[in-house]
């Protein structure tokens, strides 16, 4: 993982990525589902994560927009969404905050703003030329 050029990035407060069990690509919604799983069984992980604040997507829609499920089903793994008082269906602003929540709560580990622009096969494994 690295650069352009695959080198390596190791920047202060995140973990070595050549310690890395896995490596997840997007801080969304499932990127933190998966984050969950890979806490839960004790690997060394790192999330990638474009935005530059929780809430993926959703920061970038009209506050009026909603989810199209009520927050019961539109739960991530291990902590169920609170509804959104008054509201059948979540909307923009409460999702942003139940997945900011999330991150913080679990301590998962996402290096933002970052992008992937491409992963390739080197001798041992994969590398993942980013943005930065």
């Amino acid at each position: 993982m690295g650069g352009g050029d695959g080198v390596p990035i190791d920047s202060a407060g995140s973990p070595d990525p050549a310690d890395l069990d896995a490596l997840v690509i997007g801080g969304g919604q499932a990127g933190l589902a998966v984050g969950y799983h890979l806490r839960r069984h004790g690997l060394r992980f790192l999330i990638l994560d474009a935005a530059g604040r929780p809430g993926g997507a959703w920061r970038r829609f009209w506050p009026s927009l909603r989810l199209f499920s009520p927050a019961e089903h539109s739960s991530l793994p291990g902590r169920p969404m609170p509804p959104e008082p008054g509201q059948e269906y979540p909307g923009a602003d409460h999702a942003v905050k139940y997945l900011t929540d999330y991150e913080e709560r679990y301590e998962l580990p996402v290096r933002r703003p970052v992008t992937a622009r491409a992963v390739r096969r080197i001798p041992g494994g994969l590398a993942v030329d980013t943005d930065t």
